[in-house]
C-alpha cells in the first residue's frame, strides 16, 4: 500500500511541472516519411537502410491512422480471438517490424554542435541509421526516443532510417498498461513532438523545479555540459514569468565550466509573488534557465506550478488540504 502512495505522490509532484525546449536551433520533422512494412524481418539483412521506400505516411502518426495492417472487421473476434466487446479495437493491426525513412537538411550554422534527433513516443523498440549507418536503439514506453547523430551527419541533406517494431520487447505481464491490447492498444508509428536538436557544445540538460508553497522557495536542479577543452565561465540567470509572460522573479549567479558534466542547484526565495495551485486553481508559471558563455548562449523553459503535495494519516493532501485520487482507468473498463 506504502508503495502506491509513493508512486501516486509522484505522479502528483510532476503534474503540472512540464519541461519545454525552445524552438532556437530545432527543426521540425512533422510530415510526410517514407514507409514500408517489414513482416517477413528481412529489412536489417536486405540494407532496407540503404533503399528508397515504397509508400508514404504522415508523422506524426500511426500505421492504421494511415491504413496499413490488416482491417478489423467490426463485431468479428479480435486479432488474437477473443470476442470483440472485452476491449478496445484498432481499426487495423500489425505487430512487427516497419521502417520510416526521411530526407533531413542539416544547416551550415551547426557546425560544431551537438545534433539529436527525437521522437516523443514510439512502441517499442526502435533503431536508427544515419545516412546508411547504424546510430543507435531504443527501448522505452515512457519516454522520447532520442539519438545522438552528430558524428553521422554533414551539412546539407541526410537520410534517417527509423526500424520500429511493436512486438514484446520484455514480458511486461497481461496487466500492463504500457503494452496491452486491453488498455491503450498495441500500435507501430511515432506520436508526439519529432524534431532535431542542435546544441552548443556548452549547455544545459536535465532542468527540474521543486516548489514549495510553505517555504515559499523553488528549487532549481540541472545539469551542464561541455565539451571545451579548457575551463571557463560563464553566467547562469532564472526568470519567473507568469502566463502573461510578465517577469516576476529573477536571479543571476556565477559558474565554473570545464569539460566534465556539472551538477548545478539554487533556491529561488518566491516572496508570497506567486499564486498557489490546486485542481480548482491551476496557476501555472514558467522558468527560465539561461546559460551564458561567451559567444554561447543556452535557453531551458519549465512550466510549474506552486503547491505542496503528502500523504498523512493515509490521505493526501494539496496544500494542506484533504484531496482525493480517483481511478479513472481500469482493464476493460473505460468510464
Amino acid at each position: 500500500m506504502q508503495k502506491i502512495i509513493n508512486l501516486i505522490i509522484i505522479s502528483l509532484a510532476l503534474y503540472g511541472c512540464q519541461t519545454h525546449k525552445t524552438n532556437d536551433g530545432q527543426i521540425d520533422l512533422t510530415g510526410k516519411w517514407d514507409f514500408q512494412i517489414d513482416s517477413l524481418n528481412v529489412g536489417v539483412a536486405e540494407k532496407w537502410f540503404e533503399k528508397d521506400l515504397t509508400n508514404q505516411i504522415y508523422l506524426p502518426g500511426s500505421m492504421d491512422e494511415a491504413g496499413f495492417g490488416k482491417e478489423h472487421i467490426a463485431g468479428t473476434p479480435l486479432y488474437d480471438g477473443k470476442p470483440e466487446i472485452q476491449r478496445p479495437s484498432r481499426k487495423r493491426h500489425y505487430i512487427g517490424a516497419a521502417w520510416y525513412q526521411k530526407q533531413i537538411d542539416i544547416p551550415q550554422n551547426w557546425d560544431n554542435k551537438k545534433i539529436s534527433v527525437s521522437f516523443e513516443r514510439c512502441m517499442w523498440q526502435t533503431e536508427l541509421w544515419v545516412n546508411g549507418k547504424y546510430a543507435g536503439e531504443n527501448h522505452t514506453l515512457c519516454a522520447p526516443h532520442e539519438f545522438d547523430i552528430t558524428s553521422f551527419v554533414k551539412a546539407g541533406e541526410n537520410t534517417l532510417s527509423m526500424r520500429i517494431d511493436n512486438s514484446p520487447f520484455v514480458n511486461l505481464g497481461s496487466w500492463s498498461h504500457g503494452y496491452s491490447p486491453s488498455i491503450q492498444t498495441i500500435w507501430n508509428g511515432a506520436v508526439g513532438d519529432i524534431h532535431l536538436i542542435a546544441k552548443d557544445n556548452i549547455h544545459m540538460e536535465n532542468i527540474r523545479v521543486y516548489p514549495s508553497l510553505e517555504n515559499q522557495t523553488l528549487i532549481v536542479k540541472g545539469q551542464i555540459l561541455s565539451s571545451a577543452a579548457i575551463e571557463t565561465s560563464g553566467e547562469l540567470s532564472y526568470i519567473i514569468s507568469d502566463k502573461d509572460n510578465k517577469q516576476l522573479l529573477t536571479k543571476t549567479e556565477a559558474v565554473s565550466i570545464n569539460n566534465k558534466t556539472i551538477d548545478f542547484e539554487t533556491t529561488i526565495e518566491l516572496n508570497n509573488k506567486l499564486m498557489p495551485w490546486d485542481e480548482f486553481t491551476p496557476n501555472l508559471y514558467s522558468l527560465q534557465a539561461i546559460l551564458e558563455s561567451g559567444k554561447t548562449k543556452d535557453l531551458e523553459k519549465v512550466r510549474f506550478g506552486l503547491r505542496d503535495i503528502e500523504a498523512k494519516d493515509g490521505r493526501f493532501l494539496v496544500n494542506g488540504k484533504k484531496s482525493l485520487c480517483a481511478e479513472s482507468t481500469t482493464p476493460a473498463v473505460f468510464h
